[in-house]
């Protein structure tokens, strides 16, 4: 074999020992068939390609930079300016987060007990008062049902005119009832 030829297995871009034999240069190509004997020439432009590419295939690089970018410094550039960037970014929202921290203190439970016992107080009343208008509710609207018997037309039109409006009624007029007992705790709840 030759000096040229590699370990490779010949293709149609290795140059062998048809190029050597130079019968392409010493013929005057014609203008129509410039193009076609650059696709079937073996020592032509293929040639250098294949050399170009097994040279850049064989050569060592270190690890850290990528096989066939690694002359390639534009690259690393975007990489470090969008590094950079991301890392601005974070600086600015950290000094947001912190400004926004500024003046939040968490609660002390110890020093807070008399206070959350009264917001619990208050929860728990809103939550009794809640369950027992639901269920005055629902008691008027039995009563309804049965005084309209058992005609399936008049219970359809009974419960069709019951809106939310009617419940809210009966829980305000619960909140009334109380209202009237603690007016001092009433005034608190609303607020």
């Amino acid at each position: 074999d030759s000096e040229l030829s590699s370990d490779l297995p010949e293709d149609s871009y290795s140059s062998g020992d048809e190029a050597l034999d130079g019968d392409d240069e010493d013929e005057t190509a014609a203008p129509g068939n410039v193009v076609e004997e650059a696709t079937t020439s073996k020592d032509g432009p293929s040639s250098g390609w294949a050399d170009a590419m097994a040279k850049v295939l064989n050569k060592k690089i270190p690890q850290n930079k990528s096989t066939i970018l690694s002359k390639n410094k534009s690259l690393e550039k975007e990489k470090e300016k969008e590094k950079q960037e991301r890392l601005e970014k974070r600086m600015k929202l950290d000094k947001k987060r912190e400004w926004e921290m500024m003046c939040r203190v968490k609660p002390d439970v110890v020093k807070d007990r008399e206070k959350e016992r009264n917001l619990q107080r208050i929860a728990t009343r809103g939550v009794v008062q809640l369950f027992n208008a639901v269920r005055a509710h629902q008691k008027n609207i039995d009563e309804k049902m049965k005084k309209a018997g058992s005609s399936d037309r008049r219970r359809a039109k009974l419960l069709s005119s019951v809106s939310k409006k009617d419940f809210i009624n009966v829980l305000r007029n619960m909140e009334g009832a109380k209202g009237g007992k603690n007016d001092g705790k009433a005034t608190k709840c609303n607020q």
